[in-house]
């Protein structure tokens, strides 16, 4: 009859137990998140527009080459790319 009894209660208090901690876990990581968005980032993104700073392929193209010369066996190995 306890045995009964514990197992009925196990069920709800488990889901409790469940919920309890996901809501918990949810306000730490929100918490974490809002302190992150306090934190003024060190590269102004408007400045790093004006200033040509991202990679812009028309302006100046990237060659890529093989990374394995020499130790490469796969077929297509000896293939440099060309990103512009």
């Amino acid at each position: 009859m306890v045995n009964g009894l514990l197992f009925q209660l196990s069920l709800p208090l488990n889901f409790l137990g469940t919920v309890y901690r996901e809501v918990r876990q949810s306000l730490i990581d929100m918490e974490a998140l809002f302190s992150l968005q306090r934190i003024k980032p060190a590269i102004n993104v408007r400045r790093a527009i004006l200033l040509n700073l991202f990679f812009c392929p028309e302006l100046h193209p990237m060659r890529l080459p093989n990374p394995n010369p020499e130790g490469a066996r796969a077929k297509g190995s000896k293939i440099s790319s060309l990103i512009a």
